[in-house]
């Protein structure tokens, strides 16, 4: 890799992968040599557990053209965009070799991208974004009302799109970091979060069709080579079930007191004690966040925070920075990339069990996860680097 080859980096979860996540790493590969992508592992970024395996997940982006794919940190693949974002944009810097970020941003807020980025760096954002929150709006909503007045946005509404939001966060970390990685926006056309067209499709509505038993669709909306891994592993039953750490989360947030629960992220302001007061009257996750949720408290922010009460992750364990990534698969034709990846990294592929105190929490995020698919926990120390 002596002539500096241009590798682009994608941050990204794909549960699953699909036709629209395809687009983005063909597009990327039109003029890049190698693709590194980087996903949330056991949990995510939203909040819940993910219904694949991290590994499978691994697989099937390695299977559609990855070259290379690396696994977030629980703290920073489960948690608000910002964070998600920078946990992503720091360690794709850090490798060393990363020259372009690319990332989808919905198509109709793409030409005001640059503009909205300038504005989120000004004292007059923070000063407006403060304002709003005061008022007591949700900390999205404070961000879309900021940045409408500061960019004459008629409709503070509609840069309120997850992957508008995400994207400025990219291009943020990017500055604060002072990397060298150029930014790589491409247009995303629909609402990959609610959009039922599966040549625009969603994931939660790929994931909700399957668990109905809608193969069909499931099957058009995924690149073949996602399809075939992916449907191998459902069919055998090895996928996280929806609700099956309900009874456990309950049981936890009972055993905890209000202290304890003000030491986990995303949770303050008194949230604590609603939190431990809703339980008692919830018999499911969902049952429980549609009983906590507010307007100052949305639902991520709650899902999140209850992933982070199981998992049992603290503020102090809240590093500014990832320390190290999770190396979970790579092609054999991306060898020369391996090598050429700076230490300072450090790639983890098999944690040993008891050893790895800094992964304390990513490990039992994926044994949680096992748990949840109806395997044993041991499962998730046993996982073996996918290599293609």
């Amino acid at each position: 890799m002596n002539d500096a080859p241009k590798v682009v980096g994608i941050v990204a979860e794909y549960d699953p992968f699909h036709l629209g996540h395809k687009k983005q790493i063909i597009k990327a590969k039109e003029s890049a040599d190698y693709v590194i992508c980087i996903i949330s592992c056991a949990f995510s970024q939203r909040g819940g557990a993910h219904m694949f395996s991290t590994h499978t997940r691994a697989h099937m982006a390695l299977a559609s053209g990855a070259d290379l794919v690396l696994g977030l940190p629980y703290s920073f693949g489960c948690a608000q965009a910002n964070r998600f974002a920078m946990g992503g944009v720091s360690v794709l810097n850090s490798l060393g070799v990363v020259t372009h970020l690319c990332f989808g941003v919905e198509e109709e807020l793409l030409p005001i991208l640059d503009s909205a980025a300038d504005a989120i760096k000004s004292k007059e954002y923070d000063e407006l974004f403060m304002e709003s929150l005061s008022g007591g709006v949700s900390s999205a909503k404070a961000h879309g009302i900021a940045l409408s007045k500061l960019i004459d946005l008629e409709d503070s509404n509609s840069i309120n799109a997850p992957n508008f939001i995400l994207g400025l966060c990219y291009i943020k970390a990017l500055q604060d970091i002072k990397s060298d990685i150029v930014p790589l926006p491409i247009a995303r056309q629909g609402d990959y979060h609610k959009g039922q067209d599966i040549f625009s499709p969603s994931a939660s509505i790929i994931r909700k069709k399957l668990l109905k038993g809608d193969t069909d669709f499931f099957k058009a909306a995924l690149p073949p080579e996602s399809y075939n891994i992916v449907i191998k592993v459902y069919n055998e039953g090895y996928y996280h079930k929806p609700q099956a750490l309900d009874y456990a989360l309950i049981a936890k947030i009972l055993s905890s007191n209000a202290e304890e629960l003000t030491n986990t992220p995303e949770i303050s302001e008194g949230l604590e004690n609603r939190i431990i007061d809703c339980a008692l009257s919830a018999n499911s996750r969902d049952k429980l966040i549609s009983l906590i949720k507010t307007k100052r408290y949305p639902y991520t922010r709650i899902d999140r925070a209850l992933s982070h009460i199981l998992v049992g992750l603290t503020n102090e364990n809240c590093s500014d920075k990832p320390n190290y990534v999770r190396l979970l698969g790579f092609r054999n034709s991306a060898a020369p990339l391996l090598s050429a990846i700076s230490k300072d990294m450090p790639l983890i592929s098999r944690p040993a069990r008891n050893k790895d105190l800094i992964m304390k929490e990513d490990m039992f995020s994926e044994q949680l996860w096992q748990i949840g698919a109806g395997e044993c926990p041991k499962i998730a120390y046993e996982e073996q680097v996918v290599i293609i």
